[in-house]
């Protein structure tokens, strides 16, 4: 008979020649009834199969033992497979590949199996494991047409909003690239006193707003927050004096105009903080304050006078106290990362809840939209493939990474159908600041997130925020998600004013054009 095992010198697979099949099985049990120091080395004597018969047959010969090479009896494969089998999930999985089909059960995540040309993965579904068909995958082409960036970088000139741009340009008040200083300024009340230190209660989160402005900047914007003081500093006034009431934060009257309430505050910080060069200030107040009182502050740009002289800041300061208790309030990095993109030109808000950090800071996805960090500068020829709908003449492929992982493959596809219309393709996942396996609101459609997604974006229609409505109460908004039968995760194909993206691979997908 001829039997394929590993060679054991790294040749590959062979084919060992004159193993006849045992007529009685060895005790599997027994381990000493499995090797017999009597029977001829096996020997290596076939050139190397060209198409070699891997996975359970491609089993190590040579045991060492108390430094003996000990070689097993050709009885051995016959005898002890079924026990191999058993014991072993995944070859247990291929030796029961007859039985394979598509929704199946299967026993091990990820395990393979290839029967009649299909590649099946088990694969976890809806908390089952199941077989599921692994697409073929085909060579990428979209290079060939490959726009130049500028071709997607749509002009926004109607339905102009302050609430951040649309399309190009990005207008803010704060930069996107670059150092940006952050003043991070902890102040109570005598009628709000605040509880335990600032210098460790925030410790974290000071952290984590650098790191996030790294790992999604790309490294060209680089946020540099600062705790102005390790201890709360205490106002000389009660927190009903320091409102924003045009906020819509609690507060219905002013006792003292804002910018004066302001100023009282940086001086409270002032002899031990060098405001210099900073660019944000944000303040911490004690949920006391902001629940009772309404306090809060609010500058798109203003001056503060500091030791160091004049400074031109944005300011914010409430973390939502009035309208949310305490143990629901969001953690401070991501808050403080929400307000910062507001005042540094991005709209947020959409286009569908808990998809990136400018929906809720506190959802699922604590990442950014590509669109957005497009805009930004952030995202350039590495991130973002722009193709020109007109130059899809026939099935166009690209492999995609991660948005939330941030692979080596780009992660945004925009595709350009008209002067001021677009669809953008994104891969998501769960990664380093998305944790989809636990979204469980808004019917599901993020739960488990690990698939395609496309949004339109019309950079001169209207605007208006999600904030927690579903797909059918948002209404008319400038960008949207494009839904595989109700589902915001393409699982076949999505179909956009001609344009038509089918899922072909776990990380690829084909685009066609009928425009």
């Amino acid at each position: 008979g001829i039997i394929h095992a590993r060679d054991p010198r790294g040749k590959g697979n062979q084919r060992i020649h004159g193993l006849p099949d045992p007529a009685v099985p060895p005790r599997c049990d027994h381990p000493e009834s499995m090797v017999s120091s009597a029977v001829a080395p096996l020997t290596w004597n076939a050139p190397r199969d060209p198409s070699p018969e891997v996975g359970i047959q491609s089993l190590a010969w040579r045991h060492t033992q108390t430094g003996a090479s000990l070689t097993f009896t050709a009885k051995v494969l016959g005898a002890c497979l079924a026990v191999t089998l058993a014991a072993s999930p995944l070859l247990g999985v291929a030796a029961s590949a007859a039985q394979v089909k598509a929704g199946a059960p299967c026993s091990s995540v990820n395990a393979k199996v290839t029967q009649k040309g299909k590649i099946y993965v088990c694969k976890r579904v809806k908390g089952k494991l199941v077989w599921r068909v692994l697409k073929p995958t085909f060579t990428d082409n979209y290079e060939a047409i490959a726009a130049d960036l500028d071709t997607c970088r749509l002009q926004e000139t109607d339905n102009v909003t302050g609430a951040g741009a649309k399309g190009f340009p990005m207008r803010g008040t704060l930069p996107n690239v670059g150092d940006l200083k952050i003043a991070i300024i902890p102040v109570d009340f005598p009628n709000a006193p605040g509880v335990g230190l600032p210098s460790e209660m925030f410790a974290a989160d000071v952290t984590e707003i650098a790191a996030w402005s790294e790992f999604f900047s790309r490294g060209k914007l680089r946020y540099r927050p600062l705790l102005a003081s390790p201890t709360w500093l205490r106002a000389p006034k009660g927190a009903e004096w320091y409102v924003c009431v045009e906020c819509q934060k609690g507060a219905t009257e002013a006792k003292q105009p804002m910018a004066v309430g302001l100023q009282e505050l940086i001086d409270l910080a002032d002899p031990g903080f060098d405001f210099a060069d900073t660019d944000f200030v944000y303040f911490l107040f004690p949920h006391e304050a902001e629940s009772r009182y309404g306090t809060s502050m609010y500058f798109h740009q203003t001056t503060i006078n500091t030791a160091e002289g004049p400074q031109s800041v944005a300011v914010y300061g409430e973390r939502g106290g009035s309208s949310q208790p305490e143990e629901r309030l969001t953690r401070v990095w991501s808050h403080l990362i929400h307000e910062a993109l507001h005042f540094q030109g991005w709209i947020g808000h959409g286009p569908y809840n808990d998809t990136s950090i400018m929906t809720y800071d506190g959802g699922a996805s604590q990442a950014v939209t590509s669109w957005e960090a497009f805009m930004a500068g952030w995202f350039g020829d590495e991130e973002v493939v722009c193709l020109d709908a007109a130059s899809l003449s026939g099935p166009t492929y690209i492999t995609m990474s991660s948005l939330d992982l941030m692979g080596s493959k780009p992660i945004s596809m925009m595709v350009r159908l008209s002067d001021e219309e677009l669809l953008i393709l994104e891969r998501r996942s769960s990664g380093r600041y998305s944790n989809f396996a636990t979204a469980w609101n808004y019917a599901g459609q993020l739960t488990n997130l690990n698939h395609f997604t496309a949004y339109r974006v019309n950079v001169n229609d209207p605007y208006q925020r999600v904030d927690g409505r579903d797909f059918a109460e948002i209404g008319p908004n400038f960008w949207g998600y494009v839904m595989d039968r109700g589902q915001l995760r393409i699982t076949r194909s999505v179909s956009y004013r001609g344009l038509t993206v089918t899922v072909v691979g776990s990380h690829q997908v084909r685009l066609t054009y009928a425009g």
